[in-house]
């Protein structure tokens, strides 16, 4: 098998983000320039890079504190899904957006697609160009890229997260006149929420960190949610809101912490609770009696351990299903672009401002 459907004269340089190490990202993730990697199994493209976001939750990947809850195909238990971080070096990023340069011997795709790089694939997205397995990847077809700007589509793990916490997890489907509780402040996720939620008439009450309030408050405006502070005072001022009664049909629990019991308060007699995300490194404790006085359920969810269950055609539909749903909400969220030179500024910017706008690399 060729390497290369056709080997150019000169192999291609990416200029990546890359470590050789897991540790503090100041210390391991350094810009450098690489060859790419050739197409060594018969569903290998050559991609250039377009848009990839910086996640807060990428530094625990890169430093490490992910080893014990990310298995590599090699560690993984069996009937547990695997995930491929590949061998040191790496190159950071979870997904990104990106054109087929040289689709190879890929079957289904061609040069000059659009595919969507998801966290599950391991390829490394802040780099210009990449090696990437497509059975894994999705197309992304010229209606879905109509529906929303390229920059919030390689965000699509969040846009399907919202999609699927808002449609697919509860035991029963909301409906306009119910009220949900979030608590993920001013992220991608608790807005795309909020304006799914507003779409379908249903009332949303966020909980957001102090610090971040305004921000929140400014990020949520466009779309009718109430921000109230993520702790027991907030817990409060939300039961009031309800009428003083609890009355939530379903808690998104996005950040964990000491308050996820007093937000669990706010579920009504057989509300249910969605946990996802990091939790921001926060277990959860709970009272026990949520579940035999008030029946009240919780589960959780894992974004990239979900798309790796499914099959490539339904990897397909979920993105094509949240966005499509998004874009009917007229949902919206600031996206800051930078480009490689200001990826140090664009992740500084990422840790100490949180929420409120999604930095994404333009490559």
């Amino acid at each position: 098998m060729k390497a290369l459907s056709h080997p150019p004269k000169k192999m291609a340089t990416a200029v990546a983000m890359r470590y050789a190490r897991a540790g503090p990202i100041a210390h391991v993730l350094k810009r450098e320039a690489v060859p790419v990697a050739r197409l060594a199994r018969p569903t290998d493209a050559l991609v250039k890079l377009l848009h990839a976001p910086l996640h807060r939750s990428d530094a625990s990947v890169i430093n490490g504190t992910a080893a014990g809850r990310v298995y590599s195909a090699a560690s993984a238990p069996p009937g547990v899904p695997q995930f491929n971080l590949g061998s040191f070096p790496r190159t950071g990023g979870a997904e990104g957006l990106g054109k087929v340069l040289d689709p190879g011997t890929a079957e289904g795709v061609k040069a000059g697609d659009l595919i969507w790089i998801p966290p599950m694939v391991g390829t490394g997205t802040w780099a210009t160009h990449a090696v990437v397995d497509t059975s894994k990847a999705v197309i992304v077809d010229a209606e879905t890229q109509k529906q929303l700007p390229l920059e919030l589509l390689s965000c699509a793990t969040g846009l399907i997260t919202a999609h699927r916490l808002f449609s697919k997890t509860l035991p029963t489907a909301l409906k306009s006149g119910d009220t949900i509780v979030q608590n993920a402040g001013s992220s991608l996720v608790s807005v795309a929420i909020a304006a799914l939620a507003k779409a379908n008439g249903v009332t949303v009450i966020t909980g957001a960190n102090e610090e971040r309030l305004e921000t929140a408050r400014k990020v949520h405006a466009a779309f009718g949610s109430l921000v109230v502070s993520s702790d027991t005072k907030g817990a409060r001022e939300a039961k009031a809101k309800m009428g003083g009664s609890a009355k939530a049909r379903a808690f998104f629990n996005g950040s964990g912490g000491a308050s996820f019991n007093a937000y669990l308060k706010l579920l009504a007699d057989g509300g249910h609770c969605v946990t996802y995300g990091a939790q921001n490194g926060f277990g959860l404790m709970w009272s026990g009696s949520h579940h035999f006085w008030r029946d009240v359920t919780i589960s959780g969810i894992n974004t990239p351990r979900y798309l790796l269950g499914l099959t490539k055609e339904q990897r397909a539909a979920a993105l094509r299903d949240a966005v499509v749903a998004l874009s009917a909400a007229k949902f919206s969220f600031p996206i800051v672009a930078a480009s490689l030179d200001q990826f140090e500024a664009a992740w500084d910017d990422t840790v100490r401002e949180g929420g409120g706008r999604k930095r994404v690399l333009s490559l």
